[in-house]
């Protein structure tokens, strides 16, 4: 088993709620964590694969995403793709994965 891990921070100093993390393995594995506040996120035990991460912040604190309404106007919330593969192998942590979320 191995782990990734890194910083999270928000780019809007404004912005409230947690972060929801994923991490998507090729193999069709996924591992999904829940920060807080900005700081350090870190999947423990994870399988060795292809990651891709995935986050969002939960802004109305439902803990799931929302896709935010017309009438009367309520945006969206932030979501992030992480811009790269993560490749995990055993033994081996991957560190270094930072993440900001974008205004």
């Amino acid at each position: 088993l191995s782990e990734i891990s890194g910083s999270i921070s928000d780019a809007d100093s404004t912005a409230q709620g947690a972060f929801h993390i994923k991490a998507k393995s090729d193999k069709g594995k996924e591992y999904q964590i829940w920060i807080q506040n900005e700081g350090e996120y870190r999947f423990c035990d994870i399988l060795p694969g292809i990651y891709t991460l995935e986050l969002f912040r939960d802004t109305d604190s439902n803990r799931k995403y929302s896709l935010g309404e017309a009438f009367p106007f309520i945006p969206a919330e932030r979501f992030y793709l992480y811009p790269d593969s993560i490749s995990v192998r055993s033994r081996w942590p991957n560190e270094g994965n930072d993440i900001v979320l974008p205004k």
